[in-house]
């Protein structure tokens, strides 16, 4: 009786394909960025964001919360100031020491618009129906 082929989780996956395009040297211009390597590109890639045009259209609070919500592995605030020093050409860390109370504060404004706009698609569909 022939086995039933391996089971993988979506975190073993991510890694495999991570590994995979590393040895295939088909990592994109996400990773030639400063402050993100290919781990940061793999998840990035992992929600549709594969060029500094595309993260730069987004911006990096947008692609933090597509991180947030994608069910993947939770992203630490230490990512969402790599992506900002990335676009502009600055250290992470110089980031968080500068500008981490008007991220957070943005993050935390287009959470609370999201909800806003839920709630009102909500109760649009509750008076159509």
């Amino acid at each position: 009786m022939p086995s039933a082929p391996p089971v993988f989780c979506q975190k073993t996956i991510s890694r495999l394909s991570l590994l995979s395009n590393l040895f295939a040297g088909s990592m994109g211009e996400l990773s030639k960025l400063k402050g993100l390597g290919p781990k940061s590109e793999q998840a990035l890639n992992e929600v549709g964001i594969r060029t500094r045009r595309q993260l730069e259209a987004i911006g990096a609070v947008g692609a933090y919360k597509r991180l947030l919500q994608s069910g993947g592995e939770k992203p630490s605030l230490n990512f969402l100031y790599a992506m900002v020093g990335a676009l502009e050409e600055r250290h992470w860390s110089e980031i968080a020491k500068h500008e981490k109370s008007r991220l957070l504060m943005e993050l935390e404004d287009s959470q609370q618009l999201d909800r806003l706009l839920h709630q009102a698609e909500t109760e649009t569909d509750g008076e159509l129906g």
